[in-house]
């Protein structure tokens, strides 16, 4: 698995073993569960700039994706 800030440190990205990607906001909020992966997420970066995300899983695909206009799904993190 995988975390990561955004440049700007506003938002993080988590890889899961599900197949999927979260971004949360640094409150740990989570704003959405991006979803497409076949496998376990097992790496997740930001580019430079902040405005896409990039996730590579097991199931040998990587996505990319525009971090403008995701959608929210609001939801707290729990802490452990």
């Amino acid at each position: 698995m995988s975390v990561t800030f955004s440049p700007d440190g506003e938002k993080i990205a988590s890889a899961s073993a599900d197949g999927t990607v979260r971004l949360w906001d640094k409150k740990r909020t989570e704003l959405t569960v991006l979803r497409g992966h076949q496998d376990a997420v097992n790496s997740v970066s930001f580019s430079s700039d902040g405005k896409q995300i990039a996730s590579a899983s097991d199931d040998g695909t990587v996505r990319l994706r525009l971090v403008a206009g995701l959608s929210p799904h609001p939801s707290r993190c729990q802490r452990y």
